[in-house]
């Protein structure tokens, strides 16, 4: 997800780059994530890669 951090934060996001995740696009704190299960974040996993489609709208 990308977005405002003190908006979604709210909600229980947190930005990627803090468990050593990244994206692409160099979104920074904007790259957010949530984790639903435990464990289920795989921290310093590296990039995140998104569908091509994403791209197109990007």
């Amino acid at each position: 997800m990308l977005g405002e951090p003190g908006y979604y934060g709210r909600f229980g996001f947190q930005p990627a780059p803090g468990l050593g995740l990244s994206d692409a696009y160099g979104s920074g704190d904007a790259f957010q994530v949530i984790e639903l299960l435990p464990g289920g974040i795989p921290v310093g996993a590296g990039l995140v890669r998104y569908a091509p489609e994403f791209a197109l709208v990007a």
